[in-house]
C-alpha cells in the first residue's frame, strides 16, 4: 500500500482538485493523509467531505505548525509500505501512483520521476531525468547524480520506502523555515540503496506568483544551511567531484547574488558575506557570472566599498551590472 501525505495550509481553492487527481488513480491500493496545518480557509472542510466519500482519505487538524510539522505527523500516521508526497495546491495524473509503484522492483530504494510546471492550465516548463535509469549514490555515480541533481530538491514525485525513513528516524527539520525538503531527502539518500529514474511526467506543480527574491527579506542563511548540507552529504558519498561542484557553486553564486541585490543594509550585506569561507567565496566568484568590479571587491573582502558600489549600480541600472 501507498500512503500518500498531503499538508494544507490554506489552500481551499486548489485542494478539491487536488484530491480529486487522487481519488481518480488508476492505481486503488493507497491511503491519502491529509494534514489541516490550521488553515483558516475552506480547505479543511473541503478535505472532511473526501473522508466521507471514501474511506481511504483520512483528515487530521492540527494548530499552525507549519509544513514540516504536518509532513512529519503523516508520517507518523501512515501504513504503507510506500510513501508519496503531494502538495495540496498541485495535482497528479491518473497514472501518477501506479508508475511509481511499477517501477519499485529489484531492491530499488526512491523512484524519482518528472515534473510539470504549469499555471493557470498552460505548460510552463518540464522537469524530468536527463537519462532514465538506476544510480547506486557513491563516487561511481556523480555523473548520473549531477545531471539530475535539481530533481532530488523537492520531496514531490517521488516514491519513498517507509521502512527506511522509520527505521533511521528520518524526519522534516521543523526548525527550518526554506531548504527542509532537500534535507530530508539527503538524508534518506544517506541510508538508501539503489535509485531508479523515471521519464514519466505525471505530477503536475502549480506555479504561484511569490518567489524567494520578492520575500521581505532573502533567506539567504536557510538556503546557506541547506547548500552546506548537500555538500557535506556529497563530501561523506566521497561525490565532491569536479562536477558536482561546478553546479553547488554556481547554486551558491546564484544564492549570494540575489541576497546581495536586495540586501536592505550594509550590515545585512556583511553577515551574507561573513557566512563564506574563503574557499566558499571563491567556489562562488569562479562558478557565477558577477560583474568585474563585484569580483574585486568581494574577492578582497572589502564590504563597504563593495556596498557603495552595489547601491551606484542599484540606481543606474537597477541592478548589479
Amino acid at each position: 500500500m501507498i500512503s500518500v501525505i498531503i499538508p494544507l495550509y490554506n489552500t481551499g481553492r486548489y485542494i478539491g482538485e487536488c484530491l480529486d487527481s487522487i481519488l481518480a488513480q488508476s492505481y486503488g491500493d493507497y491511503e491519502c493523509i491529509v494534514v489541516d496545518d490550521g488553515s483558516t480557509d475552506d480547505g479543511g472542510r473541503i478535505a472532511d467531505s473526501f473522508a466521507l466519500r471514501d474511506s481511504r482519505f483520512k483528515i487530521y487538524h492540527t494548530e499552525n505548525l507549519g509544513v514540516s510539522a504536518a509532513r512529519n505527523l503523516g508520517l507518523e500516521k501512515a501504513r504503507g509500505e510506500f510513501v508519496v508526497f503531494v502538495d495540496s495546491d498541485d495535482t497528479v495524473e491518473k497514472n501518477h501512483l501506479s508508475s511509481l509503484a511499477g517501477n519499485c522492483k529489484d531492491g530499488i530504494d526512491l523512484i524519482v520521476a518528472g515534473v510539470r510546471k504549469f499555471r493557470v492550465g498552460d505548460t510552463i516548463d518540464i522537469f524530468k531525468p536527463k537519462d532514465s535509469g538506476e544510480i547506486l549514490i557513491s563516487e561511481r555515480f556523480i555523473d548520473e547524480y549531477a545531471e539530475n541533481m535539481g530533481l532530488f530538491h523537492g520531496p514531490v514525485a517521488k516514491l519513498f520506502r517507509a521502512s527506511i525513513i522509520s527505521h533511521n528516524h528520518i524526519r522534516f527539520n521543523e526548525a527550518l523555515n526554506i531548504g527542509e525538503d532537500l534535507c530530508f531527502n539527503l538524508d534518506y539518500l544517506a541510508s538508501a540503496g539503489k535509485i531508479r529514474l523515471i521519464e514519466d511526467v505525471d505530477y503536475n506543480y502549480r506555479a504561484m506568483d511569490s518567489s524567494l527574491s520578492n520575500r521581505a527579506s532573502y533567506p539567504f542563511e536557510g538556503l546557506y544551511h541547506a547548500w552546506s548540507y548537500h555538500k557535506a552529504f556529497l563530501v561523506s558519498k566521497g561525490m565532491w567531484r569536479q562536477k558536482a561542484a561546478d553546479r553547488l557553486y554556481g547554486q551558491l553564486g546564484g544564492y549570494l547574488y540575489d541576497a546581495l541585490f536586495t540586501a536592505e543594509s550594509r550590515s545585512v550585506f556583511q553577515n551574507c558575506l561573513s557566512l563564506l569561507s574563503d574557499e566558499e567565496l571563491n567556489g562562488c566568484l569562479s562558478h557565477f557570472n558577477y560583474p568585474r568590479w563585484f569580483n574585486f571587491f568581494i574577492s578582497s573582502r572589502l564590504p563597504g566599498l563593495a556596498w557603495k558600489a552595489i547601491k551606484i549600480s542599484r540606481k543606474r541600472y537597477g541592478g548589479i551590472r
